[in-house]
């Protein structure tokens, strides 16, 4: 499903990406582990197709990622460590802007599933500045799975979450996983 290779980020003099290379298969779960500063949110930042790297390449499906990078976003869900709500839109409304963009079937019926699925049914009306830490947490969940992506990115997804809430993390997780995401 993703083949990367040889794939460089330098900022400068700084290499970020040193030559990494990998594959994930279909169905894999896969987690990187490193230091602060190793290179691991720029390289999902890549592969979400945020940013181009330096050098080397990402296929996905067989396709170069940089081919049609937005048509790919249509397959990719993307949750970054740190993102910006709008807030002055309550957390329905956030949802529903994206199910439109992705085309959904029937919007209000997913952003109701992905929302219970997330642990934010009592937020649903709530305003984005009004949720703390943790719910903009899962609010990003609810936005990267809401399209049923075949790829999932998640970049410290349990950041900030206390242990009831990481707890649903994991079911969420558990259970996008068995739909196939991988």
């Amino acid at each position: 499903m993703l083949h990367v290779e040889d794939l460089v980020v330098r900022y400068g003099d700084i290499r970020a990406v040193k030559g990494i290379s990998f594959q994930v298969e279909r169905g894999e779960i896969l987690a990187l582990v490193g230091a602060n500063g190793a290179g691991k949110t720029t390289l999902l930042k890549i592969l979400a197709t945020v940013m181009e790297p330096t050098a080397g390449r990402v296929l996905f499906e067989g396709e170069d990622i940089w081919s049609d990078p937005v048509a790919l976003r249509d397959h990719i869900g993307y949750m970054p460590d740190f993102f910006q709500l709008p807030q002055d839109l309550a957390v329905a409304e956030f949802l529903m802007g994206f199910a439109r963009s992705h085309k959904l079937a029937n919007p209000v019926r997913r952003v109701v599933e992905v929302i219970a699925q997330v642990g934010l049914e009592d937020k649903l009306d709530a305003y984005c500045r009004g949720l703390s830490r943790g719910m903009v947490q899962r609010l990003g969940m609810a936005r990267a799975i809401l399209h049923r992506p075949k790829l999932l990115l998640l970049d410290e997804p349990a950041s900030g979450l206390d242990p009831l809430a990481r707890q649903t993390l994991f079911d969420t997780l558990r259970a996008v996983h068995a739909e196939g995401t991988t």
